[in-house]
């Protein structure tokens, strides 16, 4: 896998974007550079960040994470790390306070291309007033768009009584219009999916509460933040389900929407789900979300690969992404059986590498040219081969992945 990401070359990837494009190569650079020292690693993660930089003036990009200029100039100030109040990404701040500048908010809130993605972005550019001031903006946008009456999606918990803290119930509806057209149909308009709904925003809001911004930011972020996790406790499956949330992903039929349980995945499943409620809880120190987190993430473990819809390696929704979510899970828990589940399912997914044929013997379960979804060879940070990469690299090595954080995970 190594030899494969130094034979490419940056003209050989579309976009500069984090998800699929330079920034997230670049990221699977410095992750092997650890692994490889001396291989050639740190001069490509440069080639590709100033390709990236060169590309920005030209490209054009939206304000999201996972695809816009918000996940490039992420991955840049990672790297550069300098501190500083005006540094090369105050372009990029300013470019965003006038896309959050506007009400009513009609955008989507997410991670992927909305507020979250945003707002994780400006968390990890504090103190910088001007990080601050977007914190602020992605917070209020949160609290306007904030649906307080939220339904449910089934019988809470099979015995109608729902699992929060007696906080008043919210959450945020999704339009369809927000996801690829290829999901529509089987997707929920109150999202329990990572990448796409509401618990991205309980770990985002975590973040916030135990960050350096002003306590009225904070206070209003608490107040979310408790009445959502009410809402996704209130929404876990009864126990003899498959796995504990829903989300009508995929091979839910649209008469049954909502009732079957998630296949095992980062971007709508369970081990997402999980990752959420614990960044939270570890951020404002609740130990009821901590233990219902923890019981999610076991049940998870406990799933069968049969039962787990896992058809590549991806960190999407694929086998490196549930196994790096248990390993990052194990580390902020202690749990044993996260560990022994982050093994089998990094060795699940190496056994999906062949000699013929994907990006460094790997392919991706992505849409074709056509919209029916297919293995085909990807080699990007969100379901390709840099991903992969990443996820193997941080099982091997000891120390913060920062890049945990754009997937909020602990």
């Amino acid at each position: 896998m190594s030899s494969r990401f130094l034979r490419l070359e940056t003209k050989d990837v579309e976009t500069s974007g984090l998800a699929a494009g330079l920034t997230g190569i670049a990221l699977a650079h410095v992750a092997l550079e650890r692994v490889f020292p001396a291989a050639g690693h740190t001069q490509r993660a440069e080639e590709a960040i100033t390709e990236s930089i060169e590309r920005l003036g030209k490209e054009t990009l939206g304000p999201d994470l996972y695809a816009g200029f918000a996940g490039v100039a992420w991955v840049i100030d990672q790297l550069a790390g300098n501190g500083e109040e005006e540094d090369g990404c105050s372009v990029i701040d300013d470019a965003l306070a006038q896309y959050l500048d506007h009400a009513p908010w009609t955008e989507t809130y997410d991670l992927i291309s909305g507020l979250v993605g945003i707002g994780i972005y400006a968390l990890d550019r504090l103190p910088r007033k001007k990080a601050a001031a977007l914190i602020d903006a992605v917070v209020g946008h949160l609290a306007e768009t904030a649906d307080h009456a939220p339904p449910h999606a089934h019988k809470r918990n099979g015995n109608g009584k729902a699992r929060g803290r007696g906080h008043k119930e919210l959450s945020w509806r999704s339009n369809p219009l927000w996801i690829p057209e290829q999901y529509r149909k089987n997707t929920m308009d109150w999202n329990l999916g990572l990448a796409h709904g509401v618990p991205a925003v309980i770990a985002f809001l975590g973040r916030v509460c135990a960050s350096p911004c002003s306590a009225r930011t904070r206070h209003k972020a608490r107040t979310l933040l408790d009445g959502a996790v009410a809402w996704v406790l209130a929404e876990e499956l009864p126990r003899d389900s498959v796995g504990c949330f829903a989300n009508g992903f995929l091979d839910a039929k649209p008469e049954e929407e909502g009732t079957h349980a998630a296949r095992l995945a980062w971007c709508y499943g369970d081990p997402g789900v999980a990752a959420c409620l614990l960044v939270a809880a570890d951020a404002v120190g609740e130990k009821s979300w901590k233990r219902a987190a923890v019981r999610t993430a076991l049940r998870a473990a406990a799933r069968s690969e049969k039962t787990s819809q896992v058809r590549d390696a991806g960190i999407c929704h694929g086998a490196t992404g549930v196994a790096h979510a248990f390993h990052r899970m194990y580390l902020a828990s202690g749990e044993e059986e996260l560990a022994t589940a982050a093994r089998l399912w990094f060795k699940r997914a190496l056994a999906m590498q062949t000699e013929r044929g994907g990006f460094a013997g790997f392919k991706s379960w992505e849409p074709t040219a056509n919209g029916k979804l297919a293995l085909q060879p990807t080699t990007g940070f969100l379901t390709g081969a840099a991903g992969v990469a990443l996820a193997l690299s941080a099982a091997v090595t000891e120390g913060a992945t920062p890049w945990d954080r754009v997937l909020s995970l602990p």
